[in-house]
């Protein structure tokens, strides 16, 4: 994204595939478009989408990326284009000309859950990410992150919320230095 407001996504699609989407401000006109390419990079598809309001400006990944002037990382939210949970990485950029951009990756929780349920560490060893609060980014097992507090609405757990008290004492003092840092 750049401070013109323009933008460029490129996103994997199931089967192999990706989709790109630009978005273009040039005096006025804002053009936004999504072309599809498969496995081989051929297109198979392209529209435009008017009502598309996306604005890589107002975005926390985008912000935090210039204000920082390094690489920020956002804390969980839900993707604008995708409307999954996740969490980016921003970078600012300069292009040929010297103007300011940001770079940023997505990452869902769910490919990062997939990630460390794949990692092999010793015999029983598990990865998990959590925040300073003690809250679960990603697990090995997706379906342990979230608890319902409503319809289809979800908070991430605590660790002392799983019930596996090794993993509780291991995570214990993480935990009481960050009530601490609240009071």
């Amino acid at each position: 994204g750049d401070g013109d407001g323009n933008f460029q996504m490129v996103r994997r699609q199931d089967g192999g595939g990706f989709e790109t989407k630009q978005i273009a401000n040039e005096a006025g006109n804002r053009h936004v478009t999504f072309v599809d390419r498969d496995a081989g990079f051929q297109e198979t598809g392209r529209h435009e989408d008017p009502s598309d309001t996306f604005d890589p400006r107002t975005r926390p990944w985008y912000q935090g990326a210039l204000t920082g002037g390094d690489v920020f990382w956002t804390g969980i939210y839900v993707f604008f284009s995708d409307h999954k949970p996740g969490i980016t990485v921003s970078t600012p950029v300069q292009d040929s000309s010297g103007n300011k951009q940001v770079l940023g990756v997505d990452i869902t929780l769910a490919e990062l859950s997939k990630f460390l349920g794949s990692l092999e560490i010793g015999k029983a060893g598990r990865a998990y990410i959590i925040d300073g609060d003690g809250h679960l980014i990603a697990a090995p097992d997706k379906a342990a992150l979230d608890v319902p507090v409503g319809p289809g609405e979800t908070v991430p757990k605590r660790i002392d919320q799983l019930g596996d008290k090794t993993m509780i004492a291991a995570f214990d003092p993480l935990l009481r230095k960050a009530e601490r840092a609240d009071v």
